[in-house]
């Protein structure tokens, strides 16, 4: 299933910053409802069939007719209109797609972009790819204590993954998940020094400079009714809502 915002107008598509509605007429956007799902699975050679292991989220592949008035019927014209602001969309890696909604996307601009010319336009089908599947929402913070747990629910539609900005009273910091008994150890820290630890990275520094972790450490997302408990510093836990 696909949904077409034609039917309803669409005029409040950003890309990187720019509203492409004040340059272009939006003329159709479809995007699919869900991202692509496929099954992983494992094979024994004799049993028939497979056993199922997990499922992977795949790829989000979102397109974009615009349409440019050229104000000429010369196709070196529309042309030249198209390239004066082709720069828009040549990004070297995905950026902020938001589609007239507060919730976006990271994609960028992949495969052809002819250009097909009607009366006084130039109209180009754009191809955004959004290697990340998933849409975003608010930013969230939670107070984290010195030995307390924090018990939070996630907003959003799917698990996400948090970031923490900690200020160390001891000598390793203890962040665990409380929920599930995942957990990310910092040794060789010092009492005021800052802490950072980048769940979706898998990193942790101390000072800004990177830090190893306990090699049992498990870095982990947080979802649903979430209780992260905190050791050997203070803080704060961010995170940013996630929807499907």
């Amino acid at each position: 299933m696909r949904m077409n915002y034609s039917r309803i107008g669409c005029t409040g598509i950003i890309f990187d910053g720019v509203n492409l509605s004040d340059a272009f007429q939006v003329v159709d956007v479809s995007i699919p409802l869900l991202p692509t799902f496929s099954a992983v699975t494992h094979e024994l050679a004799q049993r028939p069939g497979s056993y199922f292991a997990s499922r992977k989220v795949g790829t989000r592949e979102i397109k974009v007719k615009l349409r440019l008035d050229a104000e000429s019927r010369d196709p070196m014209e529309v042309f030249k209109a198209w390239r004066e602001v082709s720069a828009v969309f040549s990004k070297p890696e995905p950026r902020k797609l938001q589609l007239d909604e507060e919730r976006y996307c990271y994609a960028m601009m992949v495969g052809e972009s002819e250009i097909v010319e009607e009366a006084y336009y130039g109209v180009v089908e754009f191809t955004f790819m959004c290697f990340d599947p998933y849409f975003y929402g608010d930013e969230r913070e939670i107070a984290l204590s010195d030995g307390g747990t924090a018990t939070f629910d996630v907003q959003g539609s799917v698990e996400a993954y948090p970031v923490l900005d900690l200020t160390a009273t001891a000598a390793s910091v203890l962040v665990t998940n409380a929920a599930t008994g995942d957990y990310v150890r910092v040794p060789n820290t010092a009492p005021g020094s800052k802490v950072a630890i980048d769940m979706d990275r898998q990193a942790a520094t101390i000072g800004g400079e990177y830090a190893p972790v306990d090699l049992l450490s498990d870095f982990f997302p947080v979802d649903g009714a979430a209780k992260v408990k905190l050791d050997g510093a203070r803080g704060t836990l961010r995170y940013r809502e996630r929807f499907i």
